[in-house]
């Protein structure tokens, strides 16, 4: 068997051992952090916040649509076609911080495309972090950490798998150091594999306790209650605002929040007939 032959079997071997050892205490460290985080019951009577409520519905998405709408009806905030404009930048809560620092005060487009990051923001990951302290909804950091790792691992798993499969046709030809390497390969696969079988057993929605806290309170008229805001909304406007921190909807005095968050379909131009018509 040629030394330097072996020497990178081997080399690669010990590299992708390494990578997939790496990865997969990454990912259980990940998972147990998931998992094994203190849960402090939430107080029977104490009332959920504006955006607890929201997140419960709709995760961090919720959260960012809700903030939107509720300085839009407090005045705060502007939107005109495709265009959303603060008109005041002194945030009143933390979430309302970063939303003012991710726009930004000038005159703002395509705001949708900037949703995804205001979703996962400090401040919103504190809203779910805090639920999930409570054992109301999975962690949303904890979570993302937990997939991130698991998707590392899954990824320098199957650059093992590839090697073992091309060492599994050298073996078959005759190569020696071919065999050794994937004899090794097999365990290390064996072990990476099985350190990523919970996998599935994570989820960062909203758990049992959750799915009770979320029944929400109603008032005289059977409408649900909306939980205090930072500005004082006429009644219209607190029922606009229910349908966003419940459903989702934007509606009413937010119909133009709802224009300008909503991305326009792509563009396609038909391309020239036969004869360039």
């Amino acid at each position: 068997m040629p030394r330097g032959k072996a020497m990178v079997w081997f080399g690669v071997l010990a590299v992708l051992c390494l990578l997939v050892g790496a990865a997969a205490v990454r990912f259980r460290r990940a998972y147990r952090r998931l998992v094994d985080a203190p849960v402090t019951p939430r107080p029977q009577h104490e009332e959920l916040s504006l955006y607890e409520v929201a997140f419960l519905h709709g995760q961090g998405w919720r959260v960012v649509l809700t903030a939107l709408s509720a300085m839009m009806l407090g005045g705060r905030l502007t939107a005109y076609g495709k265009e959303v404009t603060i008109t005041d930048p002194v945030p009143r809560d933390e979430v309302e911080a970063d939303v003012i620092k991710v726009i930004g005060l000038a005159p703002r487009r395509r705001v949708w495309d900037r949703m995804h990051r205001l979703g996962e923001s400090a401040s919103v990951d504190a809203v779910g972090d805090r639920l999930a302290g409570q054992g109301l909804v999975g962690s949303p950091t904890r979570c993302r950490a937990a997939d991130a790792a698991f998707t590392n691992l899954l990824v320098w798993l199957w650059c093992t798998v590839v090697f073992a499969l091309v060492a599994a046709v050298f073996a078959a030809l005759g190569d020696r150091a071919a065999l050794i390497a994937l004899a090794v390969a097999v365990p290390a696969l064996a072990g990476g594999f099985l350190a990523q079988r919970h996998s599935e057993k994570w989820d960062p929605g909203v758990t049992e306790a959750g799915r009770r806290a979320m029944v929400p309170d109603r008032n005289r008229d059977g409408d649900r209650l909306v939980p205090r805001t930072n500005d004082a909304l006429s009644s219209y406007d607190v029922r606009c605002l229910e349908r966003v921190v419940y459903d989702g909807v934007l509606t009413g005095s937010l119909d133009r929040l709802h224009d300008a968050l909503i991305a326009p379909p792509e563009t396609w131009d038909d391309p020239p007939g036969l004869g360039g018509l």
